[in-house]
């Protein structure tokens, strides 16, 4: 004679709990399931419903956009150093990344809806040679 089984739960209610507990992501997936008393395929398989998916994707996009927040917040700050690097007196190895980094820092977080005629969306990034003669024509620019 087998064991009886666990009723499955199909509350939106539990759903809900379950999303929250995988984003707090404090547990392995094991030690989820043990916790929310089901299997680890129980726990895969509620996962995996289409209206738990588009809810676990939409709160991963929100923790990115979130996460970029906080990194655009300091990312000023490195620019103004990066910056200062760059105009460094005496031209370093240092000075020269600084100011790659620079011409090739780029946010691309959010994806763009539109893009502007003529232009290709898989143009590729300057060279360090154009990077390069570019910062040459602004040194000899400044007086």
């Amino acid at each position: 004679m087998s064991a009886p089984q666990r009723p499955r739960r199909k509350c939106k209610a539990f759903d809900e709990h379950v999303i929250a507990r995988i984003v707090e992501a404090d547990l392995s997936p094991a030690e989820l399931a043990r916790e929310l008393e089901m299997s680890l395929f129980e726990l895969s398989e509620r996962a995996a419903q289409p209206s738990n998916v588009k809810a676990l994707e939409a709160l991963a996009r929100l923790s990115d956009v979130r996460t970029q927040m906080l990194l655009s917040q300091y990312r000023a700050n490195a620019a103004i150093r990066l910056i200062e690097i760059a105009l460094a007196k005496e031209p370093t190895e240092a000075s020269r990344r600084a100011c790659v980094d620079l011409l090739r820092a780029d946010l691309d977080v959010f994806e763009q809806t539109c893009q502007p005629t003529g232009e290709s969306q898989d143009a590729a990034p300057p060279s360090e040679e154009t990077i390069l003669a570019a910062l040459e024509r602004l040194g000899e620019q400044q007086p």
